[in-house]
């Protein structure tokens, strides 16, 4: 699945900064969320998908 950030949501990233760690855990146990986050922390590697495996503590 590649999804391609709309200017809505690259406007989004750019004014909100994740500095809470739960916040940031509930982003990254979902898979599209977190795929749309590294695609906007690292556009110039133009991600299309990612290996998504999630593990419960």
């Amino acid at each position: 699945m590649s999804h391609k950030l709309s200017n809505h949501e690259k406007d989004i990233l750019k004014r909100v900064k994740i500095t809470n760690d739960a916040v940031f855990k509930w982003v990254m146990e979902q898979k599209d969320n977190c795929l749309k986050l590294i695609q906007a922390i690292l556009p110039e590697l133009n991600i299309k998908s990612i290996d998504y495996n999630y593990l419960f503590y």
